[in-house]
């Protein structure tokens, strides 16, 4: 089969590349879209950082691996031990690779498994004609929902479970900083949820654009003097009852600590590549909270049902669609290079 193969920093390869025997609970799903998501972007820029370069202690896996893990697709072949799926299946998958053993596990919070791992990082992923994952993985995929909206599943699932874990109450002032992929899959998340109003800190005009048609309150740029005051008067000088930072930076936590009302939570969705420094009495004197958030857990079906149902849109999140064959100049190079062009690119494995 093709496959985009990660050797090592700016070195992907699509190439063929072997198809394995399936083991007893395994399914081999033939891939119809997968999204570029950012850590496939830094794999790419500056890995490896999760790629494994020793065998991973949960897969076995190494590089050169096929990443890719926001993906749909039809199944083609199960193994022999597979119950409740049959060929021709249409499917999403949870990426996540988990030990089932641990303390985390057994509570079914795989997503803070000790040994996590990741299908497109730790094993082969989606960015290929077929990938192969385990039946626990698989989430069926409704013929109302298109292959393309399903590849999105996985990035939506961030945001249902980032104001899961905000517990976002009806009629709350919320804040999103930055709009990417996850930041929008917040805003629409918040929204289902009853927030009152939704703002968003973005800089990038698509994104800028596509937060407004989202639905979001009003959208505003940090690099604009006036937007502390206008932030501040929107609530009233109270401050806002969350604030999800989906950036990543020391620059978007200090503002979204700054934002967040005396008693209010800040829920930290952005992954960071260096340590922060922040003014610890946000938390002992004006008791802010502090939440994490590590991708999902067990939130395929709800965003299944949200894009069913219409709540959930994915089409204004899709800015490009490109061939397999065209992953590295028209994908990753084009990410790159002009990352503000973009929210979602989307790879297929036959015609764009």
């Amino acid at each position: 089969m093709r496959a985009a193969v990660w050797y090592g920093s700016k070195d992907v390869r699509v190439e063929g590349y072997p198809t394995r025997d399936l083991a007893r609970q395994e399914v081999r799903v033939k891939v119809k879209a997968c999204g570029i998501c950012g850590s496939d972007l830094h794999e790419y820029a500056a890995g490896p950082i999760m790629v494994p370069t020793s065998p991973d202690p949960l897969t076995g896996r190494m590089a050169p691996i096929v990443l890719g893990h926001e993906f749909s697709g039809e199944i083609v072949e199960v193994g022999r031990d597979v119950i409740g799926w049959k060929v021709g299946d249409r499917v999403v998958a949870d990426p996540a690779i988990a030990c089932w053993k641990c303390y985390a596990c057994k509570r079914f919070n795989y997503n803070q498994c000790e040994m996590l791992g990741c299908t497109g990082l730790t094993d082969d992923g989606a960015f290929a004609e077929y990938v192969v994952v385990r039946a626990y993985q698989l989430y069926s995929l409704p013929e109302d929902v298109d292959y393309l909206a399903g590849a999105l599943v996985e990035p939506l699932a961030v945001g249902v479970h980032a104001v899961k874990r905000g517990k976002l109450s009806q009629g709350e002032r919320v804040l999103i900083v930055g709009a990417g992929p996850i930041g929008l899959a917040v805003l629409q998340a918040a929204r289902i949820a009853g927030a009152h109003s939704v703002f968003v800190a973005e800089p990038t005009p698509v994104r800028n654009e596509v937060a407004k048609m989202l639905g979001a309150t009003a959208v505003v740029d940090f690099d604009d003097p006036a937007t502390f005051e206008f932030l501040k008067a929107s609530t009233k000088g109270v401050g806002f009852d969350i604030v999800f930072e989906c950036v990543g930076s020391e620059t978007a936590l200090r503002h979204a600590l700054t934002l967040t009302r005396r008693g209010g939570r800040v829920v930290v969705v952005g992954v960071y590549e260096k340590d922060v420094k922040v003014d610890c009495n946000n938390f002992s004197l004006l008791e802010k909270d502090v939440v994490g958030c590590r991708a999902y857990a067990g939130d395929f079906e709800t965003v299944i049902r949200f894009l069913q149902d219409g709540r959930m849109v994915t089409k204004p999140l899709i800015t490009k669609v490109v061939r397999l064959d065209d992953i590295v100049k028209e994908g990753f190079e084009e990410l790159v290079h002009h990352k503000d062009r973009h929210i979602k690119i989307l790879v297929v494995p036959g015609e764009s």
